[in-house]
């Protein structure tokens, strides 16, 4: 599970930093978000904790990972 503070990549809108973790209410379903503040516009995107496979939301990796593999 990620966590406040960690680095991410969005593919849908590139890197950001996880900002907090919010519980909400959807059309009567409660879910658990992280909060992520994008850099570029200060956007900030909330994704569904339960479906970030799916979107693919991941860690930033370091520089030696590149070009190594999952």
């Amino acid at each position: 599970m990620l966590q406040v503070g960690d680095k991410v990549v969005y593919p849908m809108h590139g890197a950001g930093v996880i900002s907090g973790i919010e519980d909400c209410e959807v059309l009567g379903e409660g879910k658990s978000y992280y909060v992520l503040q994008m850099p570029m516009g200060n956007m900030k995107v909330m994704i569904p904790i339960d479906n970030v496979e799916n979107i693919g939301l991941r860690d930033v990796i370091s520089e030696a990972r590149v070009g190594r593999g999952p």
